[in-house]
């Protein structure tokens, strides 16, 4: 018996794949020609994240992200910053690194997650909720333009009150008052004063 294996008998002389990177992947499956070399859509035998992206080459074949793409989805953030655990699936609370849009709500991933770390900071929407401020109006529907900023008349998808004159950005849009100005007709009283039990309707 040598090195655990008996020369006599050929059942075995099977060794498990080589997998020097320890990324999950045997080198069969990176070097995919045998050369011995790093060749063109290859991935590296010998680096556990061939394109640094913070998510191993085995995880992102398992994910199906590419290896040789730190940014599968082109929506601004890497896959390892999109799979936060490393295991290679979509989770809850995560960003979906297969795609651009993961709540569906019209703003690419990292327009809402600006600074593109994977965590909702200050001035930022949730890219994994599709109405952030909880009015009942999508992120996509209040920043027009998505593009992750509050420009001219869009309304705040932060806010459940965009002008904080008492009436949600909902209701005024119901009652077609001004979500972005506190006294839509200028009477010097707030909307959310006019409307006093906050309906949007005019009621007699």
């Amino acid at each position: 018996v040598e090195q655990g294996r008996d020369p006599m008998d050929p059942t075995d002389d099977r060794r498990a794949p080589r997998d020097p990177a320890a990324d999950g992947l045997p080198d069969h499956l990176e070097d995919v020609n045998a050369n011995g070399r790093l060749d063109e859509g290859e991935t590296n035998p010998l680096d556990p994240d061939t394109d640094r992206d913070g998510l191993n080459d085995g995880a992102e074949q398992t994910y199906g992200t590419d290896p040789l793409n730190p940014d599968s989805d082109g929506d601004g953030i890497l896959d390892g910053i999109e799979d936060q655990n490393g295991n290679g699936a979509h989770d809850p609370f995560e960003t979906n690194a297969l795609s651009r849009d993961s709540d569906f709500d019209g703003i690419d991933d990292g327009a809402e997650d600006r600074n593109q770390n994977g965590r909702v900071d200050q001035g930022e929407t949730d890219p994994t909720d599709p109405d952030s401020d909880g009015d009942g109006l999508a992120d996509g529907f209040e920043d027009t333009n998505r593009n992750g900023e509050i420009e001219g008349d869009e309304f705040d998808p932060r806010a459940l009150d965009s002008d904080a004159d008492g009436l949600s950005d909902l209701i005024e849009a119901i009652g077609h008052t001004d979500p972005v100005n506190p006294d839509t007709d200028g009477d010097g009283l707030a909307d959310g004063v006019e409307d006093s039990n906050q309906n949007g309707l005019r009621d007699f």
